[in-house]
């Protein structure tokens, strides 16, 4: 799991256009600790779990109207948000 967070959460960088784009070629290397950590049995081609059919709905978003649903949630939910 730290495996996962880490490449997830704290190594990313922006290197496509859009947010989610496969890199079937990062995918291609990244699969090398968990074949070692027996998470995986073996090298898998990439093309046959990377789907980019979701590209495009999930892109379909303005920054102003994501933060303005987030300050409305938390206005909603003032009494279950930690400080």
């Amino acid at each position: 799991m730290k495996l996962m967070e880490n490449a997830t959460y704290r190594t990313n960088l922006r290197r496509t256009k859009d947010i989610g784009e496969p890199q079937p070629d990062v995918w291609g290397k990244v699969q090398a600790p968990y074949i070692k950590l027996g998470e995986i049995s073996g090298q898998l081609d990439p093309a046959t779990f990377i789907d980019s059919s979701f590209i495009e709905f999930a892109n379909d978003f303005k920054t102003d109207q994501v933060k303005a649903a987030l300050a409305k949630w938390r206005e909603a939910n003032k009494d279950i948000i930690v400080p």
